[in-house]
């Protein structure tokens, strides 16, 4: 843990370094650029902006008055900056694996993920986004194959079985910008596709079984995003992430045995974004921390059919998360109709900062175990490629695949798609 924190605090360092180093100073004489997308070109002075906090940084310059913030937001500069690919980012966050081990007959356990908030929830601030906030609509479709596993032992002396089940997932969002254009609230909401992974499990003459469950309604997210500091090549911002337990409840049942898992947890999701163009060239960097509120409770027939027993509150650890990328355009937005091509690449890494929770319960029916054999896959690392194609008017086609850098993986493989329209 302690070399995590080592880590965060020499790329925040070296962050702000650059910042120093490459544009804290107010630039200076006009340029030639289209102030709006699709607008003719024109001669534009230069213009930037320097939030009260970041002017605590840099002894060339105080802080941007009302008007200073107004010339930026109708300048050229922002205009550079909208015209960088958003992130295509990556997350899925996995839930808890519970095992249950019938006390009596001749089943094997049973291992998987629980499918809270319909599999397909977490809060990832990348996802889709850049630093400079903007008013904007955008859809996105994820395809995670072989993402949840179902799993029996050899227990008794029967064969392991082992049963994968893809995700689906659709995310509809809307970012408006608030406060003369320094700070934007970003809405988005999570739907899953039909989730049902069910089997048999046992002896051919006695199998027991198996189905596990989850409905497609993910959590909703809310993001306030805060400008500190922009001009015609570089954004900095900060911001706070809210993940809402709106998800619906992940279920399993094995015979009698039911378990369900519901989503009580609100996480905080604070976060620092950069976004740099230099020419043809351009580059993200995020990182966050998601906190979790409480646990989520986690009940359990235990004992008797048809009556469920809380056995515990299954606690996430704080993660914490990094996501770089960049990027070239192969084809720039051209001044008079916005049309152009880029290529993109990124690598996203996830790290808890404490242990997983763990605990385990036992009754007359069953035993169960939650994170004990086998733990969440909390320490991930994804690669991301993909295509932006720039339509014109603000309207961006989006195409990526994902691929895992670890045994430890919440997914074989993954497509993306995403559709934007910037205003």
């Amino acid at each position: 843990m302690n070399k995590q924190i080592v880590a965060s605090l020499v790329l925040a360092i070296g962050l702000w370094g650059s910042l120093t180093t490459t544009g804290w100073a107010q630039p200076s004489g006009p340029i030639v650029a289209n102030a709006f997308p699709g607008m003719p070109s024109a001669l534009v002075d230069r213009s930037n902006y320097i939030s009260p906090f970041a002017s605590l940084f840099t002894s060339t310059s105080g802080p941007s008055s009302s008007d200073e913030l107004q010339a930026y937001y109708r300048s050229s500069s922002r205009s550079r900056l909208l015209e960088v690919p958003e992130m295509f980012g990556d997350f899925r966050r996995g839930g808890p694996v519970l095992s249950l081990t019938p006390a009596t007959g001749s089943a094997p356990r049973l291992q998987t993920e629980i499918p809270i908030a319909a599999a397909i929830s977490g809060l990832r601030i990348a996802e889709n986004n850049q630093a400079l906030p903007s008013d904007r609509v955008w859809v996105a479709y994820n395809y995670f194959h072989n993402a949840v596993d179902v799993q029996t032992d050899n227990r008794l002396g029967l064969t392991p079985q082992a049963n994968s089940q893809s995700l689906h997932r659709t995310m509809i969002a809307f970012e408006k910008l608030l406060d003369s254009g320094r700070t934007s609230l970003e809405l988005r909401m999570p739907f899953g596709g039909a989730f049902n992974t069910d089997g048999a499990a046992g002896f051919p003459v006695d199998a027991v079984t198996y189905g596990v469950q989850g409905s497609n309604i993910g959590n909703l997210n809310l993001l306030l995003k805060r400008l500190l500091y922009a001009d015609e090549s570089f954004a900095l911002s900060a911001g706070l992430g809210l993940e809402v337990p709106t998800g619906s409840s992940g279920d399993i049942s094995y015979g009698p045995i039911f378990a369900s898992l519901d989503s009580q947890a609100v996480h905080f999701v604070p976060f620092l974004a950069a976004t740099k163009r230099s020419g043809c060239w351009f580059g993200h960097f995020f990182t966050q921390l998601d906190v979790a509120s409480q646990g989520d409770p986690l009940r359990v027939t235990l004992n008797q059919a048809g009556s469920g027993d809380l056995i515990g509150r299954v606690n996430q650890p704080t993660l914490l998360g990094f996501d770089f990328g960049g990027g070239y355009w192969l084809v720039p937005p051209s001044c008079c109709c916005g049309r152009g091509l880029a290529i993109i690449a990124e690598a996203h890494y996830t790290t808890p900062l404490e242990e997983d929770d763990q605990f385990a319960a036992t009754g007359a029916l069953t035993s169960a175990s939650v994170n004990t054999s086998a733990g969440t896959a909390y320490e991930v690392l994804n690669f991301t490629t993909g295509l932006q194609i720039a339509l014109g008017n603000g309207w961006r086609l989006r195409s990526g695949a994902v691929f895992p850098g670890r045994a430890e993986r919440l997914f074989d493989a993954e497509y993306l798609l995403q559709i934007n329209r910037g205003f």
